[in-house]
């Protein structure tokens, strides 16, 4: 298995964390070593049993078989391909927030960021349509496309959707679609 290389910094990092309070006397002698033996055993029982673990709530959302396995006070998120922990890596976010990664971070990391949020609105799109309990046809002709165009605007495989339809879809079930250009 490898581990991503987000996920080796936040060990590091906090194992680095337990090792300046152990100094300080905070926690006892050797609380770091075992913290990252236990670590590195929960890592390698995924190896072993990768579909243990429950599906992490953001599979719905981003349309990934991703996992979530508990340690201490993290969750560690991998991908699960062909029953196997996948190489593109694992994420390790704080529950108590704070330290660690986050998802987007991953994605990332992983270069499937974009292709994930795209694929995340039309998701969106298509989960407000059932709480309206507004039909493809209804919404069809809200946006004044045809059934057939809908289901492409909807199918996350098909990337060739324009920003003024997604944003006129979100109109049409109530929500509003919000796009950034930050600094990288």
């Amino acid at each position: 298995m490898r581990i991503a290389p987000r996920l080796a910094d936040d060990v590091e990092r906090h194992v680095a964390r337990l090792r300046r309070l152990e100094s300080e006397g905070e926690i006892n002698s050797g609380y770091s070593d075992s913290w990252y033996a236990t670590f590195e055993d929960t890592l390698m029982g995924l190896e072993v049993a990768a579909e243990r673990h429950p599906y992490a709530p953001e599979r719905e959302v981003w349309g990934r078989d991703v996992r979530n396995a508990l340690f201490a006070d993290y969750r560690i998120l991998y991908l699960v391909v062909d029953q196997q922990v996948s190489d593109r890596g694992e994420v390790m976010t704080n529950t108590k927030g704070g330290v660690g990664s986050s998802f987007d971070d991953f994605l990332r990391d992983e270069g499937i960021l974009e292709e994930t949020r795209v694929t995340a609105v039309k998701r969106v799109l298509a989960q407000a349509m059932e709480e309206k309990k507004l039909s493809k046809s209804a919404m069809a002709r809200e946006l004044g496309t045809s059934r057939s165009q809908l289901d492409r605007i909807l199918d996350p495989e098909y990337d060739q959707v324009r920003l003024d339809t997604l944003t006129a879809a979100a109109r049409a079930v109530g929500r509003e679609l919000r796009v950034e250009l930050v600094q990288r």
